[in-house]
């Protein structure tokens, strides 16, 4: 089973995607403040699931982290706005697999992600 790593301010988020995707993944969560490198260290995920309002450069620097750590991470970015001025907008696809813009489809975006569980 999969290592699902769902980062988010929103605690309702961390409850309804960990009980749709319980079944087919070890649904971990965590919050932006966390600590990447030992939340990579200590969830090993195999997909993270980023939810963000404001995109910052904080958050591309987390990102990157995690991409350099666990390269074969798979990460899913959702975001309504996008302020980080270290990379473009449209370099966001060298850091993170998938851009989901906010609000999306809470059914698609189970959707997409249960496709990842192989």
């Amino acid at each position: 089973m999969k290592n699902l790593l769902i980062c988010s301010l929103n605690q309702n988020l961390h409850e309804s995607l960990s009980s749709f995707l319980d079944r087919k993944f070890n649904v971990h969560c965590c919050f932006p403040s966390s600590d990447p490198e030992e939340t990579i260290r200590t969830y090993d995920p195999d997909i993270c699931f980023f939810d963000r309002e404001v995109v910052s450069d904080e958050d591309i620097g987390m990102l990157t982290q995690v991409n350099q750590q666990k390269s074969d991470t798979y990460i899913i970015l959702a975001y309504f706005y996008y302020d980080a001025v270290s990379v473009p907008e449209n370099e966001i696809h060298r850091i993170v697999n998938d851009v989901v813009l906010k609000p999306y489809q809470f059914d698609k975006l189970i959707e997409k992600i249960n496709m990842l569980a192989g």
